[in-house]
C-alpha cells in the first residue's frame, strides 16, 4: 500500500514522461518525428501506438475475460489530483480506491495509478490508436502497474463522436477545464466507470507494446477495449482548446508482433456525416465503383 502511494505521488515521469535530467521533448518543435533520434527504445520494434488492422487479428478462445475491478463499486468520495503536465492532463486516484484489472493474459493484478488523455486540435482525430486506419477524437489511457517492479498494463479507451453531448461526461470535464496550466486537488465523488463503454461485456484487442511518450520503454501489455464511449465535438472542444493544442503519437510499426482479441473482429465500422455506417469494406467497393465509372467515361470521351 506504501509503495502505491508513493508511486501516484510521482510525476508521470516514472512512466515515460519528462524527468529534468532528459532531454527536452514534446508534440510539436520537438515532437514524436525527433525522439527516436534523443531516445533510442522510441525506434525499437515493439512500439505503441499500432493500427489495429482487423483482417490480422487472432483471435484467441483462451483468453480470459477481462475484470475490471471496483471501477464500478468505488463511488465514495476520495481526492483526486489534477495535473497538467505541459504534455496531458493527468489524474491520480487515491491508492486507497484500489482500482485494478486482471483476467485477459495478465498474470496477476494490476492497480490503476493514473488516467490520462490524449486529443487532437480537431474533432477528426486525436487518438493514438486506429483500427483499420480510422483515427478516434479522444483516447483515455487508464495506466495499471503490478505488484512485480516495472511491470505496467495500460487500458485504452476509444472515444467516438455523437451530436449530443454525453451527460456522463459533464462533471469530469468540468475539472478538465480548470486544469489547464495547474494542478489542483479536488475532493468530489467521480464515478471513473463513465470512462468506460457502458456494454457489460468487455471485449478487447491485446498486444505487446510500449509507453507512448519519451523513453518509449517496451514491454508494456496494451488491452484496447473494442467498444467505444461517445462524446460530442462541443465536449471535445475543452481538450482542443487546452494550452497543448494536440498530444497524440502516430501509429507504430507492427513488425512481427501478433494482435489478439477474445472475439472475432469484423471490419471496423466508420459514421458517415449522415450518421450512417458503412465497414472500410464497403468505401474501398465504392472507391472502385467511382474509379470504374471515371475509366469508362474517359474510354467513352476518347
Amino acid at each position: 500500500m506504501l509503495r502505491l502511494l508513493l508511486f501516484s505521488l510521482l510525476s508521470y515521469s516514472t512512466l515515460g514522461e519528462l524527468r529534468s535530467s532528459t532531454p527536452h521533448w514534446d508534440y510539436q518543435r520537438h515532437g514524436p518525428d525527433a525522439w527516436p533520434h534523443v531516445f533510442d527504445a522510441c525506434e525499437g520494434d515493439a512500439q505503441s501506438p499500432i493500427d489495429i488492422r482487423t483482417s490480422h487479428v487472432k483471435y484467441d478462445s483462451h483468453l480470459a475475460p477481462l475484470l475490471i475491478n471496483s471501477y464500478t463499486t468505488n463511488n465514495t468520495i476520495s481526492v483526486w489530483n489534477f495535473t497538467h503536465n505541459g504534455h496531458t492532463i493527468i489524474a491520480y486516484p487515491s491508492p486507497l480506491s484500489r482500482l485494478s484489472i486482471s483476467g485477459a493474459s495478465l498474470r496477476e493484478v494490476y492497480y490503476l495509478v493514473n488516467v490520462h488523455f490524449h486529443w487532437g486540435y480537431h474533432p477528426y482525430h486525436g487518438s493514438e490508436h486506429t483500427i483499420d486506419s480510422t483515427k478516434f477524437p479522444l483516447e483515455v489511457h487508464f495506466v495499471h502497474e503490478a505488484r512485480s517492479p516495472n511491470t505496467y498494463a495500460v487500458l485504452s479507451v476509444l472515444f467516438t463522436l455523437q451530436r449530443h453531448d454525453n451527460e456522463q461526461l459533464n462533471d469530469l470535464l468540468s475539472i478538465v477545464n480548470q486544469t489547464i496550466n495547474a494542478s489542483v486537488w479536488i475532493e468530489y465523488r467521480f464515478d471513473v466507470s463513465r470512462l468506460l463503454p457502458t456494454t457489460s461485456t468487455k471485449h478487447f484487442f491485446l498486444y505487446n507494446g510500449s509507453f507512448t511518450v519519451p523513453p518509449c520503454t517496451e514491454g508494456i501489455t496494451w488491452i484496447v477495449l473494442a467498444k467505444h464511449v461517445p462524446i460530442s465535438v462541443d465536449q471535445l472542444e475543452i481538450f482542443s482548446g487546452n494550452s497543448v493544442p494536440s498530444n497524440f503519437r502516430s501509429p507504430q510499426k507492427l513488425s512481427s508482433r501478433t494482435i489478439l482479441a477474445d472475439f472475432e473482429p469484423e471490419p471496423y465500422e466508420v459514421e458517415s456525416s449522415h450518421g450512417t455506417p458503412h465497414s472500410t469494406a464497403n468505401h474501398a467497393q465504392i472507391s472502385m465503383f467511382s474509379l470504374s465509372i471515371i475509366i469508362v467515361s474517359f474510354l467513352t470521351n476518347y
